[in-house]
């Protein structure tokens, strides 16, 4: 009876620790759960999921040689659950990707689905190996072979996929194979941005400037803040069709959308001033003052359109306002730097 009394106190004793380890990382005191996972295995040594939670949190503080060692000690153990196999199995997996050994990952990813065939973790995981070789048709085929197990679709992921291939067969001079790459993207998911972009940019590499356009216009709708890498080749596919109006719409259809758009704005001042209405172009520059008056990019515009049409006195008065809202060497604008 004392013998069985000592066992049961050992185990109560280790898992009332262990309970304790996993508190203390819920309350992010990982130095304290590594000395309560270090007792815990001090006096069950048994303990396999103490051992491969001590060594997660090794990696997650990159000590990862020693974490890939305790993992891997694990794993010659006999008597392992089915459930332990996976559970190290899947922790050698993160190790390995850390180090970028895929091939180890990818390993320890197929022992996981020997032992479970329909373990969705590693499914993804592999997927995820994939793309960290830049594999996007092995990725977008083991997606493919995820969804039909599960009936679910990640219809951005296939998009995302099908650019990436798309990029992979331009840059190895396919253009017709990326250009349906770009297309079965966009049929995947049609607000995925950037199959708009480089779709837009080999219509215009074909001189097909007017779905190049259309393209183009798509990705500035979808992807606002990242819509100025489209302006200049947007403005000089219509200035090459001669749709010179086309160009003031599009800048203000961009501000329409977001109306701190500076790129916009100076697009479409410099339109303005190239058909010589500098009233309306010095108008919109007033507006966009009169939101943010320490916009040093607007400054500067507007004094690009005094330069056409002021005395040398006001020149003098813009280049002083704009000095004034650069910082100086202790990081306040040189008007408060004055005032102070």
């Amino acid at each position: 009876m004392r013998f069985l009394s000592q066992i049961f106190g050992k185990r109560k004793d280790s898992t009332t620790l262990y309970i304790e380890a996993l508190e203390h990382l819920v309350d992010g005191k990982t130095d304290l759960a590594i000395t309560k996972l270090r007792e815990v295995i001090q006096l069950d040594s048994s303990n396999v999921n103490a051992y491969v939670l001590l060594a997660d949190i090794l990696r997650k503080r990159n000590i990862i040689d020693q974490a890939i060692k305790i993992h891997r000690s694990l794993t010659i153990r006999q008597r392992l659950t089915k459930e332990q196999k996976i559970l190290i199995q899947t922790s050698l997996a993160k190790d390995y990707l850390v180090l970028g050994k895929t091939r180890l990952a990818r390993e320890s990813t197929k022992k996981i689905l020997e032992y479970d065939r329909h373990n969705n973790w590693a499914a993804d995981f592999l997927v995820r190996l994939a793309e960290e070789e830049n594999d996007w048709k092995k990725a977008d085929d083991l997606l493919s072979s995820i969804e039909k197990s599960s009936g679910n679709m990640d219809a951005r992921r296939h998009a995302r996929y099908r650019m990436m291939i798309g990029r992979s067969k331009e840059s190895e001079g396919d253009l017709e194979g990326a250009k349906e790459d770009y297309k079965q993207a966009i049929t995947f998911d049609q607000t995925y941005a950037d199959s708009y972009l480089y779709l837009g940019n080999l219509h215009e590499k074909s001189g097909d400037l007017e779905p190049a356009l259309e393209h183009w216009r798509k990705f500035a709708e979808l992807a606002p803040s990242a819509a100025k890498q489209v302006f200049e080749r947007f403005e000089r596919a219509l200035f090459q069709l001669g749709r010179y109006g086309d160009v003031e719409e599009f800048f203000r259809h961009i501000m329409v959308k977001n109306p701190n758009d500076m790129d916009a704005l100076i697009g479409l001042v410099d339109v303005l001033q190239a058909k010589g209405e500098h009233e309306r172009a010095l108008g919109i520059v007033d507006d966009a003052l009169a939101r943010n008056r320490r916009s040093i990019r607007a400054r500067l515009a507007r004094l690009k359109i005094s330069l056409r049409r002021v005395h040398q006195d006001q020149l003098s008065a813009e280049v002083d306002k704009i000095v004034e809202l650069i910082p100086s060497s202790n990081g306040q604008s040189r008007r408060h730097h004055k005032e102070s």
